[in-house]
């Protein structure tokens, strides 16, 4: 009998187990979307993001400018928007669509890619995670440790629930491929190759993916300047990595502009000529300094060079694209950053929010540090240490950022999960000696304590808590439920054009009816933004008026909760709004929104 074969089987089935739970919620949410229009309930997320990248993929499929991005039925009346987004999500998504039953309506058909996407990419990240952290510690029990832990963490609720079509999941995941690639070390050309791509990937996604970036290369790096001068593969891994990262982003650039403007093209929050110049010069100064490294082998003097390389490309990249170094947002308008980003969840510190909000978050990352400090501080695993050293500096690095800001978690989640799910298990070896159940079975019994308190750190969250109770929270997913079901069309038909309402629902506006708003939730949308703001805020209800008639709004979806001075139940309504009845709801109850039309 091949002593091998148990093991094996044993993955099999826990690969199995883990499909077949993730399989549960994409059933359910195929199952909602079987009746739409008709729904029980507003579909989720309630996140934004989503139903505007469904719009430009939906828009691009009907045949509008594959450049453009545009937005059009946002910044009523001026004529929408341009995204920043880029397209290799969008390219998933069109792929995804083209499987779907092809009867179907082009909205619910991207409905069911969205819903496939994220099972899809989850079975990939728990795959690399696990690839990863057997690198660490081959046992057979670091599947099912990686498995738990990702099923277990927010990283997995809030990135990959059926329906979530963000590029945060792609990007996460092109993460796990760098990780598990860093964890080997990298240094074999093709080894180096593939990460270059991956990072350029992330990067073509989006300008942040610089960060993870320069962490990368900063790993591969460090690990050159240690190197002893015959180490050959060590000094030519980062140069590789770097060189092939700024071809893969140039490529992106030739898809995403077309040629005639990429030197006129200068975005910062997008993929641009800024971030190919960038990459380009980063490229030159690691293939410089890995060059120059290989000629001395002393420590100070080849970070002088590296300290002097950098200088000298950051000065160039200054005299270039000075604002650059002002980050993503360089050139939004000021609103974004007093109004805007300061509620916006993800763009917040870490510890803004309530305790219970970010202890989930950090329960793995604390986990992780602990069982790295048991581990890296022995010296008998000293010499076995390499990979375990290379995610402690990335686990530093990722922690770090997502304290400035929670966006990084999808960042900080996978490191924390590969250095667990590695370590784990020998902590469950180690508990054999204690006889409270049959030694087979205590590895997995400590798998499972770990995963319950981990699922109930989770669910005790305020941030869930608190979305089901906030003020005018029903009313809000009463508009959703409104809106997602088509009810507006039945009701206006074409009698109706530019909408009042809010901004959280507003990309599900232009996904899912045919009418324009002043806003939804982006940050290029600053104008119409703060329009808004003023709207709430408006003294009096003439104020209110003029505001709308700047918008040429002309039909309304409001909350009384949001406008009771305006609003509120039994209060008479002017002369020049009307309200219009036959909106049905899910709930019937507590505090219903208002359908109104603009008189002239």
């Amino acid at each position: 009998m091949n002593r091998f074969a148990a093991p094996e089987n044993r993955r099999r089935g826990i690969w199995a187990a883990f499909i077949l739970v993730i399989s549960i919620p994409l059933v359910m949410r195929l199952l909602d979307l079987a009746g739409w229009p008709a729904l029980s309930a507003p579909l989720r997320p309630y996140n934004p993001d989503v139903w505007l990248r469904l719009s430009l993929v939906r828009d691009w499929l009907a045949g509008n400018d594959f450049f453009g991005h545009a937005v059009p039925q946002t910044n009523a009346p001026a004529g929408g928007i341009q995204s920043h987004w880029t397209r290799p999500l969008d390219f998933i998504l069109a792929g995804l669509y083209s499987l779907m039953p092809q009867k179907s309506a082009p909205e619910l058909r991207l409905m069911m890619a969205a819903a496939w996407y994220p099972f899809a990419l989850s079975v990939v990240a728990a795959g690399l995670m696990a690839k990863a952290a057997r690198k660490i510690f081959n046992h057979t029990h670091v599947v099912a440790c990686t498995i738990l832990l990702f099923l277990c963490s927010p990283f997995m609720a809030d990135y990959f629930r059926p329906g979530d079509a963000d590029h945060h999941g792609l990007m996460s995941v092109l993460w796990c491929g760098v990780l598990a690639l860093l964890v080997q070390n990298a240094t074999r050309p093709l080894q180096a190759g593939i990460t270059g791509m991956l990072l350029g990937l992330i990067i073509w996604i989006s300008p942040e993916g610089l960060i993870i970036y320069a962490a990368a290369l900063g790993v591969m790096g460090i690990g050159a300047l240690r190197a002893a001068p015959q180490d050959s593969q060590r000094f030519v891994a980062p140069a590789i990595a770097a060189a092939v990262t700024a071809v893969t982003v140039t490529i992106g650039l030739l898809v995403e502009v077309p040629v005639k403007n990429i030197l006129v093209h200068a975005q910062y929050d997008s993929l641009s000529i800024v971030q190919v110049s960038v990459l380009w010069v980063a490229a030159a100064a690691a293939c410089v300094t890995m060059q120059l490294w290989r000629q001395f082998d002393t420590v100070k003097l080849r970070f002088v060079i590296a300290t002097a390389a950098g200088l000298c490309g950051a000065a160039l990249i200054y005299a270039l694209y000075p604002k650059f170094f002002m980050g993503p947002m360089a050139d939004a308008d000021p609103y974004v950053f007093t109004d805007f980003l300061p509620v916006v969840s993800e763009a917040k510190p870490l510890f803004a929010g309530a305790f219970s909000n970010y202890a989930p978050i950090l329960l793995q990352p604390i986990l992780a540090v602990i069982l790295l400090a048991a581990v890296l501080l022995r010296r008998r695993t000293a010499r076995r240490s390499r990979p375990l050293v290379i995610l402690a500096g990335l686990l530093a690095v990722m922690l770090l950022l997502t304290m400035v800001q929670a966006r990084w978690a999808y960042y900080l989640a996978p490191v924390s999960t590969i250095i667990c799910a590695g370590l784990l298990p020998t902590v469950s070896i180690a508990a054999r000696r204690f006889p409270f159940a049959p030694r087979r079975f205590q590895p997995y019994l400590w798998i499972a304590v770990l995963a319950a308190y981990m699922g109930g750190s989770v669910a005790a969250s305020v941030k869930s808590q608190a979305a089901g109770n906030a003020p005018g929270t029903g009313c809000m997913s009463e508009i959703r439920y409104v809106i997602q079901t088509q009810q507006l069309q039945k009701i206006l038909g074409t009698t109706s054009d530019i909408f009042y309402t809010y901004e959280d629902v507003g990309t599900e506006m232009i996904f899912f009816t045919p009418y324009r708003i002043i806003a939804s939730n982006y940050h290029r949308e600053a104008g119409g933004l703060r329009d808004l703001k003023n709207l709430r805020a408006a003294a009096d209800i003439d104020s209110f008026h003029a505001l709308l008639k700047k918008r040429k709004v002309d039909t309304l979806l409001v909350c009384p909760v949001y406008h009771p001075r305006f609003f509120k139940q039994g209060a008479e309504l002017p002369a020049w709004l009307q309200p219009v009845e036959g909106l049905t709801f899910y709930r019937n109850g507590g505090n219903m929104p208002l359908l109104l039309r603009v008189t002239p």
